[in-house]
């Protein structure tokens, strides 16, 4: 049987370090000697106590093999608020007595920190390190930690928190309160992205550097838009998991109803807006070489293309405002697909808004664009450059009409921009509602441009 020890304090192992002004005598604490100190003379009052999150309900530490002595390596990072690229470290290793750890460290300073814990010869569950992160003041402070890699919210924070510290380019991003504003921008990506979103760490820092990003002009309509084209192209998976005529099913836009149409060649959904002249009208097909378009995906051979289109009417105080998307999504690979096609908006007719992928690539896997750009022109506003790197963040490149020129990050939140809730009653219909032939024409014109 593998020996196990017991937790004494709040959690799992108890981790005692005390800053110069503690009021710890030593007594009953190991006699330590620091293994590794890189750092100049240091000062603090900060007490830390380390509280080991874990999924189990009483997790012990269990030695690898019966007997073997189990040893603890406690590592702190101290950031330098003047090169947030920079830290002092701290650390000591000690022999697990009875269940517990005790570290003395003197002079903790009062500073944003990254602690990691490190089991020799032993684990906790399935993990040997777990990690987390404060912004310590003086006085006790609790640190939440947690196994390396388990995605709770101590790991990915302080996760995030080492990732951001470590790219020279953003340091002037990055202020001594870091982890209280990663832990918000963690609370933001979780309730964008969902928590099982692919590199979890690098969202979550993306996010903290958009929240810190400045405004360029027309922020909110860009956003807009790249939250439109988002939606659409999320909806390459589903279209891919019909392998056949039996069409009905929930997809993630709440659509549940799509009708085949022999004319346009195409599956179509139409949803209606409040107004009798409003609406979306979404479709997709599976092509060949030629542009022909199947039902299903095996239909004949060589079909590597899922083309989607998306045309939206809706009213607006300044008239009738008209967005139109026709993309194919051309296989890479089993997973990976690139975009190509065209995103336009207009009012009244008259069109103000162009936008064209360029060698965008999704995996069926990620719901956020991997690579590429998306590249709009706004009339008389100017030109935007979206690039997409995999999270669910995209960085703005601005230049205006007018000379200016500015950069930010926008968050990614899906969404298509219709107000779909001021149809649910058509969304519940068992009947799927028929579109405007006007419409379905408008995508075939649009998508031989």
């Amino acid at each position: 049987m593998r020996g196990s020890l017991c937790a004494l304090f709040i959690s799992i192992i108890s981790i005692l370090l005390i800053g110069c002004g503690g009021s710890g005598s030593g007594a009953g604490v190991l006699p330590l000697a620091t293994d590794a100190v890189n750092n100049e003379s240091l000062t603090g009052d900060a007490l830390i106590r380390l509280n080991v999150v874990s999924s189990n309900e009483k997790p012990v530490i269990k030695a690898s093999t019966a007997g073997d002595e189990v040893n603890v390596t406690c590592i702190i990072k101290v950031l330098r608020p003047e090169n947030p690229a920079q830290f002092d470290e701290l650390r000591k290793t000690t022999t697990v007595s009875n269940g517990l750890a005790d570290f003395f460290f003197p002079c903790v300073p009062a500073r944003s920190a990254l602690v990691k814990i490190v089991i020799n010869g032993g684990k906790i569950g399935e993990y040997a390190e777990f990690r987390g992160a404060k912004d310590l003041t003086a006085g006790e402070n609790l640190v939440d930690m947690a196994g390396l890699g388990s995605g709770l919210e101590p790991d990915v924070v302080a996760g995030a928190v080492e990732n951001l510290s470590s790219k020279g380019s953003v340091c002037s991003n990055i202020q001594n309160n870091i982890v209280t504003n990663v832990k918000a921008a963690f609370a933001t990506t979780v309730n964008v992205a969902g928590s099982t979103v692919p590199n979890l760490v690098e969202n979550v820092s993306q996010v903290y550097l958009a929240q810190t990003s400045p405004t360029i002009p027309q922020q909110d309509n860009i956003k807009t838009y790249v939250n439109q084209f988002a939606k659409t192209a999320s909806l390459l998976p589903e279209a891919l998991n019909l392998k056949n005529a039996n069409i009905r099913q929930s997809l993630r836009a709440g659509i549940r109803y799509w009708s085949w149409d022999d004319t346009y060649r195409n599956w179509s959904y139409f949803l209606p807006g409040h107004y009798y002249d409003e609406g979306m009208l979404l479709t997709f097909c599976f092509r060949d070489a030629n542009g022909t378009g199947y039902p299903i995906i095996d239909a004949v051979p060589g079909i590597n293309t899922v083309g989607i289109g998306n045309v939206i009417d809706v009213r607006s105080s300044y008239g009738k405002l008209r967005y139109l998307e026709v993309y194919n999504f051309t296989a890479l690979s089993s997973n990976l697909y690139q975009i190509s096609g065209l995103f336009e908006a207009s009012l009244d007719g008259i069109n103000f808004m162009n936008g064209i992928p360029n060698k965008i690539a999704v995996d069926i896997g990620n719901p956020y664009p991997v690579s590429g750009e998306f590249a709009i022109n706004l009339t008389g506003v100017g030109a935007f450059s979206i690039n997409y790197n995999g999270t669910c963040v995209a960085d703005v490149v601005y230049v205006g009409d007018d000379g200016s020129r500015g950069s930010t990050k926008v968050i990614i939140a899906p969404s298509f921009i219709i107000d779909e809730s001021s149809s649910g009653n058509a969304r519940a219909s068992f009947t799927p509602a028929t579109a405007p032939a006007e419409m379905q024409q408008a995508l075939a014109v649009f998508s031989k441009e």
